[in-house]
This record gives structure tokens, sequence and C-alpha cells, in this order.
């Protein structure tokens, strides 16, 4: 049976600034959406490709490293030939990054410009994951969220390696991996993680920073697990959980849904 995908999506732009500098991609054969703002929902089915970006916000140019790194994605992948080859996949990511320090070198102000990158690439019954830096992917496992990837952070580095005390006094929000910044060895972690058929969530939520960081794991696992609240009502919610939190970033959240199934435990 083919992957069909329910993508309900939401994204807010950080309070005082002008843009968002998140982007968003929902794409298939049949329909392609590029977001950076607003709300709604998608069907897509396999061969797609489903990715977040959130800008980097310390640089300026961080809405176009976003923008072109989504825009990219759209030129490698256009055939979206399947199966998907996850070194060809490693490759090309590669190759937006350089392409992406090519691009920002003759823009001065904005030479340093850098963005976050998560992606799942649907085909032939499984997903490859590609990610570098702190958006995040997780999947509701038997009411919990299970995080499919890495935080590419200085914080996440220093508590992985014991270093707690270290880890609480530094800034969480640096991350050591990007696509950008002005140097292709910026790209230092490029994670790849295959997903077989079995091995495929029925529920992901993909997450930029400003969801993440602000919602407490227990109201977002007890959110996610709640099967009498729709993905359109869940993502209004974690956004506004954000806010309340302070929030001032960009917010953006994707609950994936495998075969259409309604969000919940």
């Amino acid at each position: 049976m083919e992957l069909i995908m329910l993508v309900t999506y939401r994204m807010l732009t950080g309070e005082g600034k002008e843009e968002c500098e998140d982007s968003a991609l929902i794409y298939d054969r049949g329909s392609r959406e590029l977001l950076h703002g607003g709300n709604g929902s998608a069907r897509i089915e396999e061969p797609c490709i489903i990715a977040i970006a959130d800008g980097v916000g310390g640089n300026p140019g961080g809405r176009d490293a976003s923008t072109f790194a989504m825009n990219a994605l759209l030129e490698q992948f256009s055939d979206l030939e399947v199966p998907f080859d996850a070194g060809q996949i490693r490759d090309k990511i590669r190759q937006i990054n350089c392409d992406l320090v090519a691009y920002s070198s003759d823009l001065h102000e904005k030479a340093h410009m850098a963005t976050t990158f998560t992606a799942l690439f649907c085909g032939g019954g499984r997903i490859v994951i590609a990610h570098a830096g702190n958006t995040r992917l997780n999947a509701l496992n038997n009411c919990f969220l299970k995080q499919l990837n890495t935080d590419h952070s200085t914080y996440q580095y220093l508590r992985d390696i014991g270093d707690y005390e270290a880890s609480e006094r530094c800034n969480k929000s640096e991350i050591y991996s990007f696509l950008g910044g002005g140097d292709p060895e910026g790209l230092r972690r490029l994670e790849i993680k295959v997903l077989e058929k079995d091995q495929i969530p029925e529920i992901m939520i993909l997450t930029s920073d400003g969801i993440h960081e602000y919602v407490e794991l227990d109201d977002f696992e007890d959110l996610m697990a709640d099967g009498s609240v729709s993905s359109e009502q869940k993502t209004a919610s974690l956004v506004e959980m954000a806010l309340e939190n302070f929030s001032r970033d960009d917010k953006t959240v994707l609950i994936i849904e495998r075969n259409g199934g309604q969000a919940g435990c």
C-alpha cells in the first residue's frame, strides 16, 4: 500500500519581526506548497517531500536562507525519482549547502546567512530523513513523543557528553551544524536516517524551535495523545502554548498523519 500523508500546518511570525524566517515545503507530483505563514492542510501521496527550514536569526538573511534551501530542494529533486537513495540525498544536500554559500557570498551584509533543515523523503514504502540543526521531528509512540532526529545544538552536545553544568550555562539556541553560514564546513553534521515500511510512525510532528523550546514536554504529549482534538486544533494549541511561555521566535508546526489517520492514541 502506497503512503498517503495528511499534513496539517500552522506558521506564525515571531513578535516584532517583519517577516517569518521559517519556510516549509509540502511537495508531491500533484502539488507543491512553499509556505512562510498561515495554516491549512494538504493530502499528498508518495513520492513526496515534506520539509521545514528555520533561518538562523542571529545572521541577516534568515528568510532568504530558508527559502533558498526549499527552492533548491525542489530543483534537486524535481523528478521525485523513487526509491529515494540515502547516499544521493546526502550528496544533493551537501551541494545545496555549497550553492547557498556561493549565492550568499555576493550579498555582502547577508554573506553569513544560514538555516536549519529537516526533510522527509517519502517513497518506495519508506522514508529517508535528512537533518541539520535544531528543527525537530517527533513521532507519537504509545502516547509519548519520541524524537527521530538529533538537536545539533551546543546544549545537546554538552548533555550528551555528560557536562550538565556547562549545558545550563550555554546559549541553548546555539547550533553547530546548518546550511550556509558563509562556509561549506558549517554543515559539520548531516544526519541521514532511513525508516523502512514497518518503522514508519502513524503520526509525526515537525517543529521549529519557536515551538518545541517553549512547550513543556508533558503538555505536548497530552495534547498529541488526545484523539478528540483535531490536528488543526492541535497546531493552534501548540502555537498558543508557545506564546503563553513567551516565545518571541517564529513558530512552525506540521502534523503528519500516515494514511490520513486521526492524530491521537
